[in-house]
């Protein structure tokens, strides 16, 4: 058959939505992962070019009609979850992602990266910020699970969000590994071992964030092996060596912190988001040290971000507020303490350091009377 009536062809056999024309090829095989193009004539062999993930297919006609009709249900919500995101309707989206996500982690696949991208851009959207580990893992997992060229493959930039993940690291920037005690993040440290992921790297960071959270709670462990090669792991071990490791351990790991801070993998200069990460990093390992001087070092590290990067990261910035409220409790300045908590509820009302029992504490206390200063003057002055 010639090459010009391929798309022909396909044209007929698979309908997409929203009126878009099928791609040239013609249907190599079809599954859950999705529907899968090869290029040339049947002689050419079925070696796929293109996978075309099911939220996009509205019908199949033809020789594989009968094959697709047990996905196009599936289809059709992915399609409705899809587009309620791109909308603006995340809690109708999230609801529809929810109900495909179980499905799609248990097989990684090009089209269970669109449920775990849409379940995870859902999650952080609300700030449930310990929910979204899951669906970024399995996002990283279908991401890894292959590398054939899926038809609109951005589909959330092509919508005009944002972009999710940082391409040499994998990582999310909204999702730093940085918490405190608030409920749900013990909940999430005390709970059961989760699934683990099956490529390596989602895997790793897997381990790492877990880490992270249980040495908030004091459920210190020894600390995870990374591969020198990846760095994102690399990142996120020194974020939890800072915290969580030896004298020797944190210090070295502040130095490679600040190492990061000037320069980024790939060359280039390093991403505002990234700064904030280890400045908050770097700013909560120092309020562990023993000596005074240090722990004001970590509050104006820590201070810094919200001065400097609140619109770089909101999240870190709250944050950050709340680290540095607690810490000037501790130090006895306690309007210095009742301040920042006030401010980080005007400032970030959603934030869910605002659980922390800290937090809480401090913006149910009554505002301190300054003592009088008694060298002060009664009397007004002239």
């Amino acid at each position: 058959m010639s090459p010009l009536l391929l798309a022909p062809l396909l044209l007929a056999q698979l309908s997409l939505r929203g009126g878009e024309p099928a791609p040239p090829g013609r249907i190599a095989r079809l599954d859950p992962a999705g529907v899968f193009i090869a290029a040339g004539p049947e002689t050419a062999g079925d070696t796929p070019t293109l996978v075309i993930t099911w939220d996009r297919v509205r019908a199949i006609d033809g020789p594989f009609a009968q094959r697709a009709a047990p996905f196009l249900p599936a289809a059709d919500s992915l399609w409705r979850a899809r587009t309620r995101l791109e909308r603006g309707d995340t809690p109708a989206a999230e609801r529809l992602f929810e109900s495909l996500f179980l499905a799609a982690r248990a097989s990684p696949s090009p089209t269970s990266a669109v449920v775990a991208e849409g379940l995870l851009r859902c999650r952080l959207r609300r700030g449930a910020h310990l929910l979204a580990i899951e669906p970024w893992l399995a996002l990283l997992d279908a991401r890894d699970a292959s590398t054939l060229p899926r038809l609109h493959e951005h589909w959330a930039e092509e919508a005009g969000l944002p972009a999710i993940l940082d391409d040499a690291t994998g990582l999310v920037p909204a999702l730093p590994p940085i918490w405190v005690a608030w409920p749900s993040m013990m909940a999430f440290a005390n709970g059961p071992e989760p699934a683990t992921p099956a490529s390596s790297r989602a895997a790793t960071l897997g381990a790492l964030y877990l880490a992270a959270a249980r040495a908030e709670v004091g459920r210190l462990g020894p600390l995870p092996r990374v591969p020198a090669s990846d760095p994102g792991a690399q990142l996120v071990w020194n974020i939890l060596a800072a915290r969580a490791g030896d004298p020797e351990q944190r210090e070295n790991a502040r130095k490679s912190l600040r190492e990061r801070t000037r320069s980024w993998p790939g060359g280039g200069p390093t991403p505002a988001w990234a700064v904030a990460w280890c400045r908050a990093a770097i700013g909560r390992s120092l309020l562990l040290e023993p000596t005074l001087d240090r722990r004001q070092a970590g509050l104006i590290e820590l201070l810094s971000i919200p001065a400097e990067l609140a619109s770089a990261h909101p999240y870190l910035s709250g944050l950050a507020l709340a680290e540095s409220a607690a810490t000037l409790h501790a130090l006895g300045d306690r309007t210095g303490a009742t301040t920042l908590a006030s401010e980080l509820a005007q400032r970030y009302p959603g934030h869910p350091a605002l659980d922390w029992d800290m937090i809480r504490a401090l913006r149910r206390a009554p505002e301190p009377t300054p003592a009088p200063n008694a060298s002060s003057p009664k009397e007004p002055l002239p």
